[in-house]
């Protein structure tokens, strides 16, 4: 098991490098040195980051109080989640939320999103992940290319088969060298992925879902627009960080203005503060 994939499952639980040194199948030693060879960062601090920006994503994309949200994660305590937030991030709980709050207020969508709330069933992804190579892009077009040949050599896409993107960080916390995002594929169920391909599985439930025309490096102000007017002006909330874009046609086909991409944010109706 992937030890990353295994933190982010249980990233609220005890993760000490013990369990997590037998999850990589290393000695302790050998897997503190390995992590931090391909990561970058200690395992302690990787694990610390990680709850620190899930919390501040859920401060500007939800309105749950502080009290509640330490009962949801788990988190020691509160005054130990404000000096480690301080530190992180420069700047207080209640000063952070409000930054981000004037921000949504400053920036007003200009047009209307198209969008519709959709139920959708699991889905089977083959996917690669990208991730501190943001300045290389090189290595981005690798990887596409490895999930492109993929593709036509199972003719995935004249089946039906969309190109994948899921991120696993926001771009208004996570700095961007950190930020980790998995690009891929959707597969059949019954498909063996091959060596080299990991698999994740889209859970059913209920999505908005955006329909976005036009260059890919317009999308992050069109994210921006979802979580800090959309989200908070609608009757739903999030229920995961985990968004994810399905390209429902590719730059070796369209223009870069007809080029059309799906945004899956995953929602649910909001509860009713009595």
């Amino acid at each position: 098991m992937n030890v990353q994939e295994y933190i982010n499952r249980h990233l609220f639980e005890d993760l000490n490098c013990d369990n997590l040194s037998h999850v990589a199948c290393m000695s302790m030693y050998h897997f503190r040195r390995v992590f931090k060879d391909v990561i970058g960062e200690n395992v302690g601090d990787y694990i610390q980051r990680l709850r620190l920006e899930y919390i501040a994503f859920k401060l500007i994309s939800t309105n749950t109080r502080i009290s509640e949200l330490l009962e949801q994660i788990n988190f020691q305590n509160k005054h130990t989640l404000s000096r480690a937030f301080k530190k992180h991030f420069q700047m207080s709980i209640p000063a952070f939320r409000k930054a981000y709050s004037n921000v949504a207020y400053e920036n007003k969508i200009i047009k209307q999103l198209e969008y519709s709330i959709k139920r959708i069933k699991e889905i089977k992804v083959a996917y690669l992940k990208f991730e501190r190579t943001h300045r290389n892009k090189q290595a981005y077009s690798t990887l596409w290319k490895q999930i492109m040949e993929f593709a036509k050599k199972y003719n995935l896409t004249d089946k039906g088969f969309k190109y994948v993107s899921i991120s696993l960080d926001s771009l208004d916390i996570t700095e961007i060298d950190k930020c980790r995002f998995l690009i891929g594929i959707t597969v059949p169920y019954s498909m063996e992925i091959p060596k080299g391909f990991s698999v994740l599985n889209i859970q059913t439930g209920l999505y908005s879902v955006f329909n976005i025309k036009g260059r890919y490096h317009e999308l992050n102000r069109i994210y921006r627009d979802i979580y800090l007017d959309w989200l908070p002006n609608s009757k739903y909330s999030l229920r995961e960080q985990m968004t994810f874009e399905i390209y429902t046609n590719t730059p070796d086909k369209a223009s870069m203005e007809e080029l059309v991409t799906e945004i899956y944010l995953p929602i649910e109706v909001k509860q009713k503060i009595k």
